[in-house]
């Protein structure tokens, strides 16, 4: 009796141990070998399953040696020996009926950290899927079948992955599959897939899970927690929630990030007491007191929790610009549209060598038939990039003024020749090589006549100005004297990419030689330490940035002093701002 309930015991701890669920009554296995005949065409890797009261029963008449087990997609059962079975839980059936391969279920049933991983994702967690060899970024949107009916107690449970950032369009479908919508997203963004081709987005920046020698301080997932001294952080007062809390009388303000994820200090005296207090509009920081407070390592913000494009991303500003869209054949407006920026896209079919920013976003309006709907308090321009080195220009020249006149659609318009009020716009006029490389071509009704005299611009079709409010064309005299005035943006960050780290460059002040470079990863403690950023003034950049163009031309990237080469080879996003419309909006 007491071997029989060893063996009894024995065959049942394997279930128990595996967390079966009996929600639905049935016990699954995977068959992890090829029967010998007569059940020979039965595969190694199939799914099959047996009713926990037929397996109750069998259990108690100390039958279980060899079990009727049902393969998954039959009706009738087979007698195999248990040797052959190895318990699953039901959700690692569910994730294994996905994978379509028997031969792959196996060799994923020898890595069970993996079924684990996959059995704790949940729908908004970060994950990489892997898709025409490819491995991709996105965020999980759906979790389930894609059988609308099946006869079987269950079926393969796939992930529905919405691809996110530059990744999105390089998916298959918009969340739907045979005609069923399980999630929504853009086209060619979504992809199903099964457990084998999705890994988590790794999360082990810390270094323990909120526990210090033995004691636990907070609750965290594994390797996201840090402990640091307190000597080494500082109040943060670019986030809100500030607390103080007082360590044997010494104050300390804890700030819980707002993006991505909490930041804990701790410490192991045993005294403290909480003191809530509320934190004040904080002003920018001084020109004249950016070179104490921001110069230098550990400075700016941290590379840990955060991937290098955010914390880059943090040290500028982002705000609204309007974009309306003409019709290139009548002028007039079609409808318009507000977004946070600008990406430029340009055809192929342009001369353009060593660009500067403000010739390609001129391209672009005039390629894609856009006009400015208002002058913009900010205005952010991310470049072209195509091909297989990701950029269509191996260097671009950053326009510290961004002249926008010509991009409004309302407002009034400088002849290009005489430099009087126009009242004319000539698109065909753009492209010809007899005029200046930048901007739209405006004209007045004589220099117009003039221009268009030539038998080459004979065929081209003026388009006619509608003229401010204020302002008034005299047919009289030819010309309104009043010259117009410009709109003009002033750059003050450049976010830079090089393979796939970022950084940022940022004017602080009124000089043309006011900038910094920051890098949150600029030097490393230890191989599972910490980042160390680091904020560096870089006056060498507004010298490169105020040569003349030819002088320029000739400059060779890798012997321009300090990081000047990062800005002019790696430049992708350049924010400019208009000083005069900040203060109403």
């Amino acid at each position: 009796h007491i071997i029989i309930f060893i063996s009894t015991t024995f065959f049942k701890c394997p279930y128990l141990e595996e967390g079966l669920q009996f929600s639905d009554n049935k016990i699954y296995f995977i068959i992890t070998a090829k029967p010998p005949p007569p059940y020979g065409y039965i595969k190694a890797g199939e799914i099959c399953f047996i009713d926990k009261q037929r397996f109750n029963t069998r259990q108690k008449n100390n039958d279980t040696d060899v079990l009727p087990v049902v393969r998954m997609g039959k009706v009738t059962d087979t007698l195999l020996d248990k040797v052959l079975l190895q318990p699953l839980s039901r959700r690692s059936a569910e994730l294994l009926m996905a994978v379509e391969s028997n031969e792959d279920r196996l060799l994923v049933l020898n890595d069970p950290e993996a079924l684990e991983k996959a059995s704790n994702l949940s729908a908004g967690c970060q994950v990489h899927v892997e898709y025409k060899g490819q491995w991709l970024t996105g965020v999980i949107r759906y979790i389930g079948s894609l059988k609308s009916f099946s006869s079987d107690p269950l079926t393969g449970v796939f992930f529905g992955v919405e691809l996110q950032g530059e990744d999105k369009g390089k998916g298959q479908n918009d969340g739907s599959f045979s005609y069923k919508t399980y999630f929504t997203c853009p086209k060619n963004s979504g992809i199903f897939a099964p457990f084998t081709r999705i890994k988590p987005e790794d999360s082990s920046a810390g270094v323990n899970d909120g526990t210090y020698k033995g004691k636990r301080y907070f609750n965290c997932p594994p390797y996201c927690g840090l402990f640091v001294k307190l000597s080494s952080c500082r109040p943060d007062d670019r986030f809100s929630g500030v607390k103080k809390k007082l360590f044997n009388g010494n104050s300390v303000e804890l700030v819980q990030h707002s993006l991505c994820a909490s930041f804990f200090f701790s410490v192991t005296d045993n005294d403290e007491a909480m003191v809530s207090e509320e934190q004040d509009n904080v002003p920018p920081i001084r020109t004249e007191d950016v070179s104490n407070r921001l110069i230098g390592k550990m400075k700016g913000i941290q590379g840990h929790c955060n991937s290098c494009y955010m914390d880059s991303a943090l040290f500028r500003l982002e705000l609204i610009l309007v974009v309306i869209y003409m019709d290139s054949q009548s002028g007039s407006i079609q409808k318009v549209q507000s977004c946070y920026y600008y990406q430029i896209f340009m055809d192929y079919n342009h001369h353009l060598v060593l660009p500067t920013v403000q010739q390609l976003l001129e391209h672009s309006f005039y390629s894609n038939s856009l006009k400015l709907a208002e002058v913009p308090s900010c205005l952010i321009l991310t470049m072209p990039r195509s091909g297989k080195s990701f950029k269509m220009f191996p260097k671009i020249i950053p326009s510290t003024e961004l002249d926008i006149t010509g991009l409004l659609a309302d407002g009034p318009q400088q002849c290009v020749l005489c430099g009087q009020l126009a009242n004319q716009e000539c698109a065909e006029c753009f492209r010809d090589a007899a005029f200046s490389d930048t901007g739209f071509k405006y004209f007045c009704v004589k220099c117009s006549a003039q221009v268009h005299s030539h038998q080459q611009r004979r065929c081209h079709k003026p388009s006619t100005l509608i003229l401010p409010q204020g302002f008034s064309y005299s047919q009289s005299s030819g010309s309104d004297r009043r010259t117009p005035p410009r709109e003009k943006l002033e750059l003050f960050a450049v976010l830079c990419i090089e393979t796939s780290h970022y950084v940022s460059f940022v004017k602080y002040g009124p000089q043309d030689t006011d900038w910094i470079f920051f890098d949150s990863m600029a030097d490393r403690v230890g191989n599972d330490g910490y980042n160390i950023p680091e904020v560096r003034a870089c006056p060498e950049v507004g010298q490169y940035l105020h040569m003349p163009l030819a002088q320029l031309a000739n400059q060779v990237p890798r012997e321009m002093e300090g990081v000047a080469k990062r800005l002019f080879c790696d430049g992708y996003m350049y924010l400019y701002q208009s000083k005069t419309m900040s203060l109403y909006r």
